[in-house]
């Protein structure tokens, strides 16, 4: 379904029913071209290591340095991740 801006307007509208002041607050829109918005976010999430672990998006084909062990297809630098990682690693190094 979807939302037209007067619809979103009511919204804003409303929020001081919830004590927010939206102050003077405007919808607007504007049509954008196609840039590519789909993959367009790839462009941050680049190739790292962990110790010896090669990091790597399943779309980026960068060669891992030397000394690398293994190559892992993830998507993203997530800090859990990061620390499972580098257990692994502890864990390789034995």
């Amino acid at each position: 379904m979807p939302v037209t801006l007067s619809a979103i307007e009511a919204r804003v509208r409303g929020l001081s029913r919830f004590g927010l002041d939206a102050g003077p607050a405007t919808v607007e829109s504007q049509e954008i071209e196609d840039e590519g918005w789909a993959h367009a976010w790839k462009i941050h999430f680049r190739p790292f290591a962990v110790g010896r672990l090669w990091i790597t998006p399943t779309w980026d084909h960068t060669a891992p340095p030397n000394g690398s062990v293994v190559r892992c297809a993830l998507s993203g630098t997530v800090t859990a991740a990061a620390s499972c990682l580098d257990h692994q690693h502890q864990f390789l190094e034995r």
